[in-house]
C-alpha cells in the first residue's frame, strides 16, 4: 500500500538506510501520486554523500516546476544539500526558457548556497522577466550581495510599485515589499534609484518612497530632494517628509521642520517637533518661543513631542515657571518627569500635585519625586495616601515605584502596598510585588500572612514577592514548599518557580518540586521543568520523567523539557530523540532550536541518523537553526576527527590488539 512504503521510506531515512533502497524509491520521482514524488525527493536528500543518487539530480530540478508548491519546496530543499554537485543543474534552470517556478527557485537555491556572487549576470538578467516573482526572486538573490549589487539597483528599483487604473479616481496601488527590502540590503545606491518615485502622481507612492529612503539613512545624501516634500498637499507625504529630515546631518532645514508648528494636521506638528528635538539642543534653542507655545496646543500628542523637545533645556528656566503660574500644568509636569536636573530644588512645589484632580498629574508628580529616591522621603505619606487611588491604575503603578525608590521611609507602607497583591490588574500586582521584595526583612511577615489569603492571586504573588527577595530565611522557604500541593495551580506554579530561585537553600524540596512535572496542569509542568533546569546535574535522578515531556501536548512544556535534560546532563543519551525533533517539520521551531541545542554538546562517535538529521537542519529556512545546526555538525565533525586520530595512535600503540582494533577503527573512519 503506498501510505505503508512512504512510511517505511521515511523510517529508512531516519535511520540512515535509503542508500540501500535507492533503486526501490527514485523511480517515485516521476509517480502520477504527488505524495511518492514528495517522499521520494525529501528521502533523496539524504543521500548527499551517495555518487549513485547524484544521477537522479536531474529528475530533482525538473521537480521545480511540479504543480505541487510543497514539492517544489522540497526541491528546492534537495538541491541545496547535494550542493556544489547541483550547481551546475540549478544555473541551467535560469534560462528564459524556463518555467518561471524553475527560474525562481534557481534564484532561491544560489542564494542559499552564497553563490550569487559567481552567476550574478545569469541571474541579473532576470530583472527584465515577465513574471514578477521572477524578477523579484533575482532581485532578493543579487540583493544578499549587498552594496555588490549596485549596478542592478534601477532595475530593481523599476519594481518597487504597480498601479493599476492611475488615470481614475481610485486607482490600486501595489507595493513589492521584497523591492524594498532588496533595495534595503543595497544601500546608498539604491537611494539615487528611488528619486523618481519622489515625484509620482500619486500621493501614496511619494509617502512609501520617503518612508523607503529613511529607512536606507540617507538624509544627508538626499535631504534637499525630501525638503521640497514639506510644503506637499498631502499630510501623509508631509509627515514622512518631516520625518526623514531628522539628525544632525540636516540641521540646515531646521527652520522649515518650525514652520510645519502651524501645520493643521497635529500627526505633522507631532512629527516636525520630534524632528526639531533630534536634531540636538543647539539647533533648537532659537526656537525655544516657538516649542513652549505648542505646550497648549489642542492635540495632547502635539503637546508631549514639545514637552520632549524642552527636555534639552533647564528645567528652571522652562517648567518651574509654568508650574509656579498654573500655566499649562499637565505638559509641565510630563516634561519635569525627563529632567535630572533643578527638580530637587523645588520638590515641595511639585508635591503640591500629589493632590491634584486631574490623575495623570498624581502619577506625574509621583514619578518626579520618586525619581529622586531617598531625597523625597519626607513626601513617602503623601504618596502613600495615593495607594487607595484604586481606580487609577498609572497612579498606583508610579506610587508604588516611587516607595520603592524611597526605600526605608517607605517602610511602614508595607501593609497598604500589600493590599495591592489583590488588584484587578496584573501590571499593578507586579509592581506591588517588586516593591515589597525590595523591602526585604520589613515586609517578610506582612507576605507570609498573604500565604494563607483565601485569594488565589495574592498567595500566587506573594510568591512572586519572596522570588524576588535577595535572601529569604528557611522558614519562608518550608512555607513555600507546602503550596506546592495548593488547590490552585497558579499558586503552585508561583511556589515552584519561587522555591527554584534559591537553588542550594532549597535542594531539600526538590523531590516536591519533581512531582509537578507529571502536574495536570500546563504551567504547573513548565514550571517544574524550568526549576529542574535551575538545579542542574542535582535534578538528573528525574531524568526519564522530563523525557516524557518532551512529548507534551503544549509546546512550552516541550521546550522546558528540553533546557532541563541540557542543564541535567541527560541531554547526550538521549540524542536520537531530539534528532528527530530537529526535523520534524510538525513541531513548533522553538522546540526544534531547542533540540538543536541539545544536540550541541553530543562528543564521541554519532549515529547516522543524529548526523542526517543535523545535516537536513543545517540547510533550513529559518536562518536561526540553519545556523545552530551548522554549528553543531562542525562539532560532530570535529569530535569524529579526533575519534578517527585516537583510532589510529591505538593501533600503533598496541599491535597485539590490532585485529581487535581494526573493525573499529574502519568503522569509526567510515562514519
Amino acid at each position: 500500500e503506498p501510505p505503508t512504503r512512504r512510511a517505511a521510506l521515511d523510517a529508512m531515512v531516519i535511520g540512515g538506510q535509503a542508500a540501500e533502497n535507492l533503486p526501490e524509491f527514485v523511480g517515485w520521482l516521476a509517480s502520477s501520486d504527488p505524495r511518492d514524488r514528495l517522499c521520494s525527493c525529501r528521502a533523496l536528500g539524504s543521500l548527499t554523500e551517495v555518487p549513485e543518487a547524484r544521477i537522479h539530480l536531474a529528475s530533482v530540478a525538473s521537480l521545480t516546476s511540479d504543480e505541487d508548491n510543497e514539492i517544489q519546496q522540497q526541491a528546492e530543499d534537495t538541491l541545496v544539500l547535494f550542493g556544489e554537485a547541483a550547481i551546475e543543474l540549478v544555473v541551467g534552470l535560469l534560462k528564459p526558457d524556463c518555467y518561471s517556478s524553475s527560474k525562481r527557485i534557481a534564484c532561491s537555491v544560489l542564494q542559499r548556497l552564497e553563490k550569487v556572487q559567481a552567476y550574478a549576470e545569469e541571474v541579473g538578467k532576470l530583472l527584465n522577466d515577465p513574471e514578477l516573482a521572477v524578477r523579484s526572486s533575482a532581485g532578493r538573490a543579487l540583493g544578499s550581495l549587498g552594496e555588490a549589487a549596485a549596478s542592478y539597483a534601477p532595475a530593481v528599483a523599476a519594481d518597487f510599485v504597480r498601479v493599476e487604473n492611475e488615470d481614475s479616481p481610485d486607482p490600486q496601488i501595489f507595493f513589492n515589499e521584497s523591492t524594498e527590502d532588496t533595495l534595503r540590503n543595497i544601500g546608498e545606491a539604491a537611494g539615487k534609484s528611488m528619486l523618481p518615485w519622489l515625484s509620482h502622481r500619486l500621493p501614496g507612492v511619494r509617502r512609501r518612497a520617503c518612508r523607503l529612503l529613511r529607512d536606507l539613512d540617507l538624509e544627508s545624501v538626499h535631504a534637499a530632494a525630501v525638503a521640497e516634500l514639506l510644503v506637499d498637499l498631502d499630510v501623509g507625504v508631509r509627515m514622512q517628509a518631516v520625518s526623514f529630515l531628522r539628525g544632525g546631518a540636516v540641521q540646515a532645514y531646521a527652520s522649515q521642520v518650525v514652520d510645519l508648528f502651524k501645520d493643521t494636521e497635529p500627526v505633522v506638528r507631532l512629527a516636525a517637533c520630534q524632528t526639531l528635538e533630534a536634531m540636538g539642543k543647539a539647533v533648537t534653542e532659537p526656537f525655544f518661543d516657538d516649542l513652549v507655545g505648542l505646550l497648549e496646543d489642542s492635540d495632547r500628542s502635539v503637546a508631549d513631542g514639545a514637552i520632549a523637545a524642552l527636555g534639552h533645556f533647564s528645567a528652571t528656566r522652562v517648567l518651574i515657571p509654568l508650574l509656579e503660574e498654573d500655566i499649562c500644568v499637565s505638559p509641565a509636569l510630563q516634561a519635569l518627569t525627563l529632567c535630572a536636573e533643578d527638580v530637587e530644588l523645588h520638590a515641595s512645589l511639585i508635591s503640591k500635585h500629589l493632590e491634584s484632580a486631574v490623575a495623570h498629574d498624581r502619577a506625574a508628580a509621583c514619578k518626579i519625586l520618586g525619581a529622586h529616591g531617598k531625597a523625597s522621603s519626607k513626601f513617602a505619606s503623601q504618596i502613600a495616601v495615593l495607594l487607595d487611588d484604586s481606580g487609577e491604575v498609572a497612579v498606583l503603578l508610579e506610587a508604588c515605584t516611587a516607595l520603592r525608590k524611597i526605600g526605608e521611609a517607605a517602610w511602614p507602607f508595607a501593609r497598604p502596598i500589600s493590599e495591592l497583591l489583590a488588584h484587578s490588574h496584573k501590571e499593578v500586582r507586579e509592581v506591588a510585588a517588586a516593591t515589597l521584595a525590595s523591602f526585604g526583612e520589613a515586609s517578610k511577615n506582612i507576605l507570609l500572612g498573604r500565604l494563607e489569603s483565601e485569594q488565589i492571586v495574592v498567595r500566587e504573588y506573594a510568591c512572586k514577592a519572596f522570588a524576588l527577595m535577595a535572601e529569604v530565611s528557611p522558614d519562608v522557604l518550608k512555607t513555600v514548599n507546602e503550596l506546592l500541593e495548593d488547590e490552585e495551580y497558579e499558586v503552585r506554579s508561583a511556589a515552584c518557580s519561587m522555591l527554584a530561585t534559591r537553588k542550594e537553600a532549597a535542594l531539600a524540596y526538590l523531590p516536591s518540586i519533581a512531582e509537578l512535572v507529571n502536574n495536570e496542569e500546563e504551567d504547573c509542568r513548565c514550571a517544574a521543568c524550568d526549576a529542574l533546569a535551575v538545579f542542574g546535574e542535582a535534578a538528573a535522578v528525574y531524568a526519564v520523567d522530563i523525557t516524557d515531556r518532551l512529548n507534551d501536548d503544549f509546546e512550552s512544556v516541550r521546550v522546558a523539557a528540553a533546557s532541563a535534560l541540557i542543564s541535567t546532563g541527560e541531554a547526550a543519551s538521549r540524542a536520537e530523540i531530539f534528532a528527530r525533533k530537529v526535523i520534524d517539520d510538525e513541531e513548533w521551531m522553538s522546540v526544534r532550536l531547542v533540540s538543536c541545542k541539545a544536540l550541541k554538546g553530543l562528543t564521541g562517535e554519532t549515529s547516522n541518523s543524529v548526523r542526517e538529521a543535523v545535516k537536513r537542519a543545517s540547510q533550513h529556512q529559518d536562518d536561526q537553526l540553519r545556523k545552530l545546526a551548522q554549528e553543531v555538525l562542525t562539532s560532530l565533525s570535529e569530535d569524529a576527527d579526533d575519534a578517527a586520530d585516537a583510532a589510529v595512535a591505538s593501533e600503533a600503540g598496541n599491535h597485539s590488539t590490532s585485529r581487535l582494533c581494526t573493525p573499529l577503527l574502519g568503522a569509526t573512519l567510515g562514519e
